[in-house]
């Protein structure tokens, strides 16, 4: 679609160039929402998003350092297209998070935060953790072995092209709150969602698009939210997209 236009017409620059505007941080993550590997037949006859195995290598050069693959499109070409993609992230020395039931943890020098990478939407089955009751569990256990490492729960929920989050998301991000998670980051809704803190700890429904097609005026719009650690989350950042 547009996308792949836009890099024909323009060249790799553009996409490398404009993330370079967001991603110069210590660690810098991204929802890959797509696949990268050989044409061949897709599982859904609409939308099967996917981008050569070398072009994983422009992420590299973005300066994105994490790439979730929790999401309802790391299968659109089935297993094999999700192992090329996992394959293509790692040949470049990009870290996958979602891929395996546990948090990633980041270190800097003596500090640390961790992340865990969920999805709650569609084509989840192969996932460990897709069920709330499977997330639940696995950061219940994180937090109690983990206490002094702040978790960012990194998730893929929502309903597209909804302004603000459903009742359930609230009441689970309370319950994730709750159970010690420092801050939620969600996405799939492609349309930036209401923010909330709920006892002080910052939870982003939905960020909106970063690259995407949809040619929806509200899905050009999205986020970068840049949080800063020490022994705690000691700071916010938002950036506004368009």
């Amino acid at each position: 679609g547009g996308v792949k236009d836009n890099i024909n017409m323009y060249g790799d620059t553009i996409i490398i160039n404009s993330m370079n505007k967001f991603f110069h941080h210590d660690f810098s993550i991204i929802n890959y929402e797509g696949t990268f590997t050989e044409p061949g037949n897709g599982l859904n006859p609409s939308y099967n998003f996917r981008a050569d195995k070398d072009k994983a290598n422009l992420l590299k050069q973005a300066g994105v350092t994490h790439v979730s693959v929790a999401n309802n499109h790391s299968f659109d070409f089935g297993v094999v297209g999700y192992d090329n993609t996992i394959s293509a992230l790692t040949d470049n020395d990009i870290e996958v998070t979602g891929n395996s039931c546990y948090p990633v943890v980041l270190q800097k020098g003596k500090y640390q935060c961790a992340i865990l990478s969920v999805s709650l939407t569609s084509n989840n089955g192969q996932f460990c953790l897709n069920t709330k009751e499977a997330i639940i569990n696995q950061i219940a256990d994180f937090s109690l072995d983990n206490p002094s490492i702040p978790l960012v729960l990194y998730i893929h929920w929502g309903l597209e092209l909804q302004p603000v989050p459903e009742p359930w998301q609230v009441t689970f991000a309370e319950e994730l709150i709750d159970l010690g998670v420092t801050a939620i980051i969600g996405h799939h809704p492609h349309v930036v969602q209401s923010v909330d803190f709920i006892d002080g700890k910052p939870v982003f429904y939905s960020i909106g698009n970063f690259v995407a097609d949809a040619y929806l005026p509200e899905t050009e719009k999205a986020i970068a939210v840049n949080l800063t650690f020490s022994d705690t989350l000691t700071n916010i950042a938002i950036t506004p997209i368009e």
